[in-house]
């Protein structure tokens, strides 16, 4: 056989053995795990405590606020479902405590959590439930009730030291993020409380739920943020939206009431609340994208 022939009978065996290896890596390559399969996975690898949690029954809201039905954690918190426009949107709480010298707690989420395992963000999130106590709408008892439920739950706070009188709702932010997996997220109208207990308010944290806590003044806040992407904090996208634009006014009126409370003087904790509250929900998107902006219109107030 002359060299030219074998030249090319060895090129046409290479091409042919290099075809089959790629049809074969195209049927053996590793499939990525659709949405389904993915949230599957999840859930099968999450704790008992956690994968309970996720089929508690939260409230399906429409851009007003007004409950439409029940779904699951689970459901209200895949991305698939709530992504896009005109998906599903449910009702949550965020709580701000801030101890006598005015100091806000932070808590740093669980790797164990489903959802943003490891972020930052304020004292409580979480959210009122499917059950007639929770969905209450008069002076916001409903989320209130939540919120108590869910310290005692999440920090192992005594309810003693937080009665529904000491939680003061000041308004509502509506906004959407994926978490870095994008297979989770959130799509929350969440009502913001802020708690000023009378007395200390020691915390247990449960470390299925909490791995750290700290507090801070709001220099030390701006610090502390500031320093954050260098150090790799990660800090949740809810709490970045309502620190922004929301909790500057809140905090320097919770100052006040703190002073005045300091220097002895007989303070109408609930009016003082009052004058920084809001009825407008606050429309963010996704913060992630986007600076949130107020909406220009009000909802009917929930509180």
């Amino acid at each position: 056989m002359d060299p030219q022939t074998r030249a090319a009978m060895l090129a046409a065996a290479l091409g042919t053995a290099l075809l089959a290896a790629g049809v074969a890596y195209w049927f053996m390559r590793p499939k990525k795990a659709s949405p389904d399969e993915a949230i599957s996975r999840t859930l099968a690898e999450a704790d008992d405590d956690q994968r309970k949690m996720m089929e508690e029954r939260c409230i399906i809201v429409n851009d007003a606020d007004e409950p439409v039905r029940p779904a699951t954690k689970a459901e209200c918190h895949q991305w698939a479902k709530i992504g896009g426009e005109g998906a599903m949107v449910h009702r949550a709480f965020s709580v701000f405590l801030f101890d006598h010298d005015a100091r806000l707690v932070l808590q740093q989420r669980s790797e164990a959590k489903i959802t943003f395992p490891g972020y930052w963000a304020n004292t409580c999130c979480s959210h009122p439930l499917w059950r007639p106590e929770e969905m209450e709408l008069e002076d916001a008892m409903g989320v209130k009730r939540a919120a108590r439920r869910k310290l005692q739950q999440e920090l192992g706070t005594d309810p003693e030291t937080l009665p529904l009188s000491c939680f003061h709702w000041v308004g509502r932010v509506h906004y959407r993020a994926p978490c870095d997996d994008a297979i989770w997220g959130e799509h929350e109208i969440d009502h913001v409380l802020l708690a000023l207990p009378e007395g200390k308010v020691p915390l247990l944290p449960n470390d299925n739920e909490v791995q750290a806590t700290e507090s801070f003044t709001e220099a030390e806040l701006g610090e502390w943020l500031d320093e954050a992407p260098a150090k790799g904090t990660k800090v949740s996208p809810w709490f970045s939206v309502i620190r922004e634009k929301m909790l500057p006014s809140w905090w320097a009126a919770v100052r006040g009431v703190r002073s005045a409370q300091a220097r002895g003087e007989e303070v109408d904790v609930a009016a003082a609340m009052s004058k920084v509250r809001s009825e407008v929900i606050l429309r963010a998107g996704d913060p992630t994208e986007a600076t949130p902006v107020a909406d220009a219109a009000a909802a009917g107030g929930s509180a």
